[in-house]
């Protein structure tokens, strides 16, 4: 296979397709970064198999226009490329003052996972509970209600809350509140306003954001900016960072 790799693009994607469908299925491939995402995209269609269903696929550095023009389109892992480089820089500037490497390298944490549909698998047998969770999903950050949930499930409230947390774990409305919260965490990590990721998480208000925030992660909306914003740990990386 490794001399395969190096190939043209129709020789390998022909020995990638034949190692898939030489895999058990369903499965889930973990990809080193996107492009190799998308050759495994393109692989898998090729040998008729389907993406999401028979496998998912998860790319690296959610580079937006290769997963975009994949088909479907490549879920992708976020890193903190300008958190990293920035740290590269300072500990670039302690080596050229202190003619010596830092002990205590910072390591960076990946920002989130944009997940399009090469992951948007919903292994859901119920299928009120399936179709609850993808309105969720589509629907959660545009201020979406229990109430507007059941007009597009039409069931019963407690027997669909009782069904979802069998299946989920926890009812529809914490569904919904996690989903904003994940993506609260994203904006926060931005330069707009508390105010604005408010809005644009499905929160009524940014006073509201905060309750849910806290009650969810322990912290504050502005706590969490200050722990994870753009400005926050590159600016005091040549105070922390010693040798």
């Amino acid at each position: 296979m490794p001399a395969v790799l190096r190939s043209s693009p129709e020789r390998r994607r022909a020995a990638i397709g034949s190692w898939l469908t030489s895999l058990p299925r369903p499965l889930a491939l973990f990809a080193a970064n996107d492009l190799w995402g998308s050759e495994l995209v393109q692989a898998a269609r090729e040998r008729g198999l389907r993406v999401p269903a028979d496998m998912a696929i998860l790319g690296v550095d959610n580079e937006e226009l290769l997963c975009e023009i994949s088909h479907p389109p490549l879920s992708s892992i976020r890193i903190g490329s300008e958190q990293i480089g920035r740290t590269a820089v300072a500990v670039l500037e302690r080596m050229l003052q202190r003619k010596s490497a830092p002990t205590n390298i910072p390591r960076i944490a990946p920002v989130e996972v944009m997940t399009r549909q090469s992951t948007d698998v919903l292994a859901v047998e119920d299928p009120d509970v399936a179709a609850a969770l993808q309105h969720i999903r589509l629907h959660a950050v545009e201020g979406l209600s229990v109430k507007q949930l059941l007009e597009a499930v039409p069931v019963n409230r407690r027997t669909l809350e009782r069904r979802f947390i069998g299946v989920v774990g926890h009812t529809p409305l914490e569904e919904i509140h996690r989903l904003r919260i994940g993506r609260a965490k994203v904006l926060l990590q931005t330069e707009l306003p508390v105010y604005e990721v408010a809005a644009r998480s499905g929160f009524a208000t940014a006073e509201y954001l905060a309750t849910r925030f806290l009650h969810a992660t322990g912290m504050t909306p502005t706590n969490y900016r200050r722990q994870f914003g753009p400005r926050s740990r590159w600016e005091q990386l040549p105070m922390t960072l010693t040798d």
